[in-house]
């Protein structure tokens, strides 16, 4: 379609400053990503899962086109499934406790 312009490429890492990043992008690209990928790993533990999962909804959740996610795709893309299962329960946990207005 001319004039628009579509990006696949890296999610923005939990180092970025997304809220900024956002902020200039004002509507015209969404961001995917902000969790720190090192919590999927084998060994991870819920609680660990949970609190990253927190820390990018409460850093980031109020952000207009923003996905929080790995920053290698979404919550199906981790490379552990349970990571991903805690992440969506995690995510929908927090949507409930958190409805937009």
């Amino acid at each position: 379609m001319p004039g628009k312009k579509c990006y696949n490429g890296q999610g923005v890492l939990p180092t970025n400053d997304i809220v900024s990043i956002t902020e200039k992008l004002d509507g015209r690209m969404a961001l995917m990503g902000g969790w720190d990928s090192a919590v999927d790993r084998e060994d991870a533990t819920e609680e660990e899962i949970r609190k990253e999962v927190r820390r990018v909804c409460d850093e980031c959740g109020h952000l207009k086109m923003f996905i929080p996610a790995v920053t290698y795709g979404s919550t199906a893309g981790t490379l552990y499934p349970h990571v991903g299962e805690i992440m969506k329960d995690e995510i929908d946990r927090y949507n409930a406790e958190h409805p937009r207005q």
